[in-house]
């Protein structure tokens, strides 16, 4: 039997259906500064643009390519979120 994954959670899947809900950038800014400190967005907000890197340098960045999921990288036949 296939291990379940640890993201398939009944409060996972109702961010999920939260986040897709959401219609405006006006309406996400609210709805991400309900759930997180403005710390914790800017912090999600820089991890998206390291993933939209080729090659994300540690040294520029201060994040490591295992701390980025290689889903996002270009070239690897998966479509970023952007």
């Amino acid at each position: 039997m296939a291990e379940k994954s640890p993201y398939d959670h009944h409060d996972v899947n109702v961010l999920c259906k939260a986040i897709l809900t959401l219609q405006t950038e006006e309406e996400c800014l609210r709805f991400l500064q309900d759930l997180m400190t403005i710390r914790e967005i800017r912090d999600m907000s820089h991890r998206l643009k390291v993933a939209g890197m080729a090659e994300p340098v540690p040294e520029r960045t201060g994040m490591y390519p295992r701390s980025v999921s290689s889903r996002f990288y270009p070239g690897t036949g998966r479509q970023a979120y952007y």
